[in-house]
């Protein structure tokens, strides 16, 4: 009995490593799909006279609730919300070095692209754009960001000693 028994293990663990056998096109687009993930950048905000606007301790301060990853569909303007994710916004705030800081999640390059815009909203009306450019190595999955302009103004090069930027915007209630 306990021959047969074996011998039918081996025959399933046969079967199976043939059965999980893909071809090399099959491998090498999980891996092109899976080079198409994420990239993110962080910085501050904060105003005119350098008071952290993410602070709980500064007026006119933005909490996460005032923050919006926001996209256009059609020409409408939506808000993003995955309740499954971890970070449900596509960004969350975090602290470091006693200063606060924004961690967004840029939007994902499609095959197609190199060069992505991210808009995020500040209360109900305040939208600024995020544009990144990303360094896309297909046929070893790689995908990296190159340079991010935040409204405009360069904040991430590669390569380049990056400390986090600061934002400089008008405090919440102004």
């Amino acid at each position: 009995m306990k021959t047969i028994f074996n011998f039918s293990f081996l025959i399933l663990a046969i079967v199976g490593m043939f059965s999980c056998e893909k071809k090399q096109d099959e491998l090498s687009a999980q891996t092109l799909n899976g080079a198409y993930r994420s990239g993110s950048v962080s910085f501050g905000l904060s105003d005119k006279n350098g008071n952290d606007l993410l602070s709980e301790n500064t007026n006119g301060n933005y909490k996460l609730n005032d923050i919006d990853w926001v996209y256009y569909d059609n020409n409408k303007l939506k808000i993003f919300s995955n309740p499954l994710l971890d970070n449900p916004k596509n960004l969350k705030i975090f602290h470091d070095n006693d200063k606060n800081y924004i961690w967004l999640y840029l939007r994902e390059p499609t095959e197609a692209e190199t060069e992505t815009y991210t808009y995020i909203r500040y209360g109900s009306t305040d939208i600024d754009t995020i544009k990144a450019v990303f360094e896309i190595k297909k046929d070893v999955g790689y995908c990296a960001i190159l340079n991010v302009w935040y409204n405009g103004a360069l904040i991430f090069e590669k390569d380049k000693t990056n400390e986090f930027k600061t934002i400089i915007k008008q405090p919440k209630n102004e």
